[in-house]
């Protein structure tokens, strides 16, 4: 299935590409969730909405950015948090300095073989799916998030283009081979030629003068016993 074959009809061929191609959208797949399971980024779960006031942020000599933020929580409840911000967060501050404004708290839990790890918390003026990769661009040896819909979706494109390839060889199997005589490749093709004719008419003639010889002698026989 997964082997050309020359003398096959052109959509054997056609169907073996397409199976190919499916079994590599089911190795990205695979690739996909291998990556998802030893080598995500933390998953980003929201707690609260939070008022943050950043009141510093500093550039290390390795060229990353610390923030030091005044966070207030919904009842009231302050307290000071400082994580590594992007190098856009921290120019915002410089031209804005961020006087109290509504960020988003979210705790961070390991995915994959680190599930139910905890990774603290992290404060970000983004949504989850973009806080991700805030976190991931900001914090040092942090992981890229992997987009898990990208699992499911090149496993349908595989189950997909594995059926239009099986339906195609299946399709070759209607026509003839090019390498095989079309004699024996299909229905057997029988030809006749002037001399099979005549025997099969002189066979006839013989069987008909034996069926009225015979048909003679018994009505022949049938007449001389009434007299």
């Amino acid at each position: 299935m997964f082997k050309k074959d020359s003398g096959a009809h052109f959509t054997y061929n056609l169907g073996v590409g397409i199976i190919r191609l499916s079994l590599m959208f089911f190795l990205w797949a695979l690739v996909i969730a291998g990556e998802w399971y030893f080598l995500s980024s933390p998953k980003f779960i929201r707690i609260a909405y939070v008022n943050v006031k950043v009141t510093d942020v500093i550039e290390t000599r390795t060229g990353l950015y610390v923030a030091t933020m005044r966070v207030m929580t919904e009842s009231g409840e302050t307290f000071d948090q400082t994580q590594y911000v992007t190098a856009a967060f921290a120019d915002l501050y410089r031209e804005e300095k961020m006087e109290y404004e509504s960020f988003v708290m979210y705790r961070l839990v390991g995915r994959g073989n680190e599930s139910g790890k905890s990774y603290g918390t992290y404060i970000s003026n983004l949504g989850r799916n973009l806080a991700e990769w805030q976190y991931y661009r900001a914090v040092p040896g942090a992981r890229p998030p992997v987009q898990t819909w990208g699992i499911w979706v090149s496993l349908l494109v595989s189950l997909i283009l594995f059926a239009i390839g099986r339906r195609q060889i299946r399709l070759s199997m209607k026509y003839p081979r090019s390498d095989v005589p079309v004699e024996v490749s299909g229905v057997p093709s029988v030809s006749y030629n002037s001399q099979t004719y005549e025997k099969w008419a002189g066979s006839a003639v013989r069987e008909d003068m034996r069926k009225a010889a015979e048909e003679k002698l018994l009505t022949g026989g049938k007449a001389q016993e009434d007299d």
